[in-house]
Protein backbone atom coordinates (compact mmCIF):
# COMPACT_ATOMS: atom_id res chain seq x y z
CA UNK A 1 0.00 0.00 0.00
CA UNK A 2 2.47 2.39 0.89
CA UNK A 3 4.25 1.94 -2.73
CA UNK A 4 1.33 2.39 -4.38
CA UNK A 5 0.77 5.85 -2.45
CA UNK A 6 4.14 7.25 -3.39
CA UNK A 7 2.43 8.05 -6.94
CA UNK A 8 -1.29 8.34 -5.18
CA UNK A 9 -3.64 11.75 -6.64
CA UNK A 10 -6.60 13.01 -5.15
CA UNK A 11 -10.17 12.16 -6.89
CA UNK A 12 -11.53 14.78 -4.03
CA UNK A 13 -9.74 18.15 -3.45
CA UNK A 14 -9.68 21.08 -1.15
CA UNK A 15 -9.38 21.34 2.78
CA UNK A 16 -10.50 18.27 3.89
CA UNK A 17 -7.52 16.44 1.55
CA UNK A 18 -4.72 18.30 2.21
CA UNK A 19 -5.54 17.66 6.26
CA UNK A 20 -6.05 13.76 5.61
CA UNK A 21 -2.67 13.85 3.69
CA UNK A 22 -1.29 15.49 6.21
CA UNK A 23 -2.12 14.06 8.74
CA UNK A 24 -2.42 10.32 7.74
CA UNK A 25 -1.33 9.32 4.42
CA UNK A 26 2.26 11.02 4.51
CA UNK A 27 3.35 9.76 7.53
CA UNK A 28 1.96 6.44 6.88
CA UNK A 29 4.12 6.36 3.22
CA UNK A 30 7.34 8.23 4.05
CA UNK A 31 7.70 6.66 7.88
CA UNK A 32 10.17 9.05 9.83
CA UNK A 33 12.62 6.36 11.21
CA UNK A 34 14.67 3.97 9.06
CA UNK A 35 11.84 1.14 8.14
CA UNK A 36 13.79 -2.10 7.91
CA UNK A 37 10.83 -4.13 6.98
CA UNK A 38 10.33 -2.07 3.75
CA UNK A 39 13.73 -4.09 2.48
CA UNK A 40 12.13 -7.29 2.02
CA UNK A 41 8.66 -6.32 0.67
CA UNK A 42 10.39 -4.24 -1.80
CA UNK A 43 12.27 -7.61 -2.54
CA UNK A 44 9.32 -9.62 -2.48
CA UNK A 45 7.23 -7.04 -5.02
CA UNK A 46 10.65 -6.96 -6.99
CA UNK A 47 10.22 -10.88 -7.62
CA UNK A 48 6.65 -10.87 -8.35
CA UNK A 49 6.88 -8.08 -10.76
CA UNK A 50 9.76 -10.75 -12.26
CA UNK A 51 7.82 -13.67 -12.37
CA UNK A 52 4.76 -11.91 -13.90
CA UNK A 53 6.94 -10.12 -16.72
CA UNK A 54 8.15 -14.12 -17.50
CA UNK A 55 4.73 -15.36 -17.09
CA UNK A 56 3.31 -13.24 -19.57
CA UNK A 57 6.33 -13.07 -21.79
CA UNK A 58 6.67 -9.06 -22.16
CA UNK A 59 10.08 -9.10 -22.93
CA UNK A 60 8.66 -6.64 -26.11
CA UNK A 61 6.81 -4.63 -23.60
CA UNK A 62 8.73 -1.40 -23.00
CA UNK A 63 6.68 -0.54 -19.79
CA UNK A 64 6.33 -3.55 -18.31
CA UNK A 65 9.32 -5.70 -19.65
CA UNK A 66 12.74 -6.31 -18.45
CA UNK A 67 14.71 -2.66 -18.02
CA UNK A 68 11.52 -0.98 -18.86
CA UNK A 69 9.76 1.82 -17.43
CA UNK A 70 8.06 0.14 -14.74
CA UNK A 71 11.88 -1.24 -13.33
CA UNK A 72 13.21 2.68 -13.09
CA UNK A 73 9.86 3.63 -11.21
CA UNK A 74 10.50 0.99 -8.68
CA UNK A 75 13.89 2.07 -8.42
CA UNK A 76 13.15 5.72 -7.85
CA UNK A 77 10.03 4.55 -5.38
CA UNK A 78 11.85 2.13 -3.47
CA UNK A 79 14.29 4.89 -2.21
CA UNK A 80 11.25 7.14 -1.91
CA UNK A 81 9.86 5.01 0.36
CA UNK A 82 12.90 4.01 2.30
CA UNK A 83 14.34 7.54 2.37
CA UNK A 84 10.95 9.89 2.44
CA UNK A 85 10.73 10.55 5.99
CA UNK A 86 13.64 12.04 6.62
CA UNK A 87 13.71 14.18 2.94
CA UNK A 88 10.84 16.01 2.57
CA UNK A 89 12.22 16.49 -0.84
CA UNK A 90 11.27 12.76 -1.90
CA UNK A 91 8.28 13.13 -1.44
CA UNK A 92 6.98 14.03 -4.63
CA UNK A 93 5.35 12.17 -7.70
CA UNK A 94 7.43 13.36 -9.80
CA UNK A 95 10.52 10.38 -10.79
CA UNK A 96 12.56 13.32 -12.75
CA UNK A 97 11.95 15.43 -9.40
CA UNK A 98 13.17 12.86 -7.26
CA UNK A 99 15.97 10.70 -8.91
CA UNK A 100 17.93 13.76 -8.80
CA UNK A 101 17.53 13.60 -5.45
CA UNK A 102 18.69 10.42 -4.80
CA UNK A 103 22.52 10.87 -5.92
CA UNK A 104 24.64 12.77 -3.22
CA UNK A 105 22.88 10.67 -0.65
CA UNK A 106 24.88 7.94 -0.74
CA UNK A 107 21.97 6.13 -2.70
CA UNK A 108 22.61 6.21 -6.68
CA UNK A 109 25.85 7.12 -7.78
CA UNK A 110 25.75 10.16 -10.47
CA UNK A 111 25.99 8.22 -13.09
CA UNK A 112 23.55 5.95 -11.89
CA UNK A 113 21.22 9.04 -11.56
CA UNK A 114 22.56 9.70 -15.15
CA UNK A 115 21.95 6.62 -17.21
CA UNK A 116 18.29 6.00 -15.13
CA UNK A 117 17.45 9.51 -16.30
CA UNK A 118 18.93 9.54 -19.73
CA UNK A 119 17.01 5.90 -20.10
CA UNK A 120 13.35 6.91 -18.49
CA UNK A 121 13.17 9.77 -21.17
CA UNK A 122 14.31 7.66 -24.04
CA UNK A 123 11.52 4.85 -23.24
CA UNK A 124 8.56 7.33 -22.60
CA UNK A 125 9.88 9.09 -25.59
CA UNK A 126 9.84 5.24 -26.91
CA UNK A 127 6.33 4.67 -25.30
CA UNK A 128 4.64 7.74 -26.82
CA UNK A 129 5.59 6.88 -30.30
CA UNK A 130 4.05 3.36 -30.55
CA UNK A 131 1.02 4.81 -28.94
CA UNK A 132 0.54 7.49 -31.57
CA UNK A 133 0.67 5.01 -34.39
CA UNK A 134 -2.57 3.70 -34.18
CA UNK A 135 -3.75 6.62 -31.42
CA UNK A 136 -4.15 3.08 -28.69
CA UNK A 137 -2.86 2.52 -25.20
CA UNK A 138 0.34 0.10 -26.13
CA UNK A 139 3.54 -0.76 -24.81
CA UNK A 140 4.41 -3.03 -27.12
CA UNK A 141 7.22 -3.30 -29.42
CA UNK A 142 5.83 -3.98 -33.44
CA UNK A 143 6.79 -7.66 -35.05
CA UNK A 144 5.82 -6.79 -37.96
CA UNK A 145 8.92 -5.06 -40.65
CA UNK A 146 6.36 -1.88 -41.93
CA UNK A 147 5.64 -1.33 -37.63
CA UNK A 148 9.70 -1.19 -36.92
CA UNK A 149 10.43 0.61 -40.02
CA UNK A 150 7.82 3.60 -39.16
CA UNK A 151 8.98 3.27 -35.31
CA UNK A 152 12.42 3.50 -36.44
CA UNK A 153 11.60 6.92 -38.47
CA UNK A 154 9.25 8.32 -35.53
CA UNK A 155 12.74 7.57 -33.04
CA UNK A 156 15.00 9.68 -35.42
CA UNK A 157 16.87 6.38 -36.05
CA UNK A 158 18.32 5.09 -39.31
CA UNK A 159 16.75 1.88 -39.47
CA UNK A 160 15.31 -0.88 -37.02
CA UNK A 161 18.42 -3.16 -36.63
CA UNK A 162 19.99 0.72 -34.76
CA UNK A 163 16.77 1.19 -32.81
CA UNK A 164 16.42 -2.20 -31.50
CA UNK A 165 20.50 -1.44 -30.37
CA UNK A 166 19.57 1.54 -28.33
CA UNK A 167 16.17 -0.27 -26.79
CA UNK A 168 18.44 -3.03 -25.59
CA UNK A 169 21.22 -0.38 -24.67
CA UNK A 170 18.75 1.42 -22.45
CA UNK A 171 16.90 -1.95 -20.84
CA UNK A 172 20.63 -3.36 -19.88
CA UNK A 173 21.30 -0.38 -18.32
CA UNK A 174 17.91 -0.40 -15.99
CA UNK A 175 18.47 -3.87 -15.45
CA UNK A 176 21.85 -3.55 -14.05
CA UNK A 177 21.11 -0.71 -11.69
Amino acid sequence: ERYAYVKARPVIGGERFDELYRNVLRPFVYRRYLDFSVFESLREMKELISREVERRELQGNVKLGPGGIREIEFIVQAYQLIRGGGDPRLQTRSLLTALPLLEGKKLLSAAAVQELGDSYRFLRRLENRLQERNDEQTHDLPQDETGRARLALAMNSPDWAALAEEIERHRRRVSGH
